[in-house]
């Protein structure tokens, strides 16, 4: 099942939906957007910008710690998984 993730850039609180082509792997997929290669500001802040639909080329998008944050995931039975969840 393919899912999207809400995304937030934490110094503006602006949101994007970023949708993926693969599925929901419960545990993994979990583990990814945390402690995985998605639990690091680049790969999220690189998701962000291409939500926003802003070109590859322009994309940099280096390490950080707390500049984004992924709320959640929303499934395609619009379930939702909480990932970061709201609060710093």
């Amino acid at each position: 099942m393919h899912y999207k993730v809400l995304i937030q850039d934490n110094q503006t609180k602006e949101r994007v939906e970023y949708s993926l082509s693969f599925d929901w792997d419960g545990e993994n997929s979990l583990y990814w957007w945390t402690e995985g290669n998605f639990g690091c500001d680049c790969n999220r802040g690189m998701s962000f910008m291409r939500a926003k639909g802003i070109p590859e080329e322009q994309i940099d998008s280096p390490c950080s710690e707390n500049k984004y944050r992924v709320i959640k995931a929303i499934l395609n039975d619009n379930s939702e998984v909480i990932i970061d969840g709201e609060d710093l």
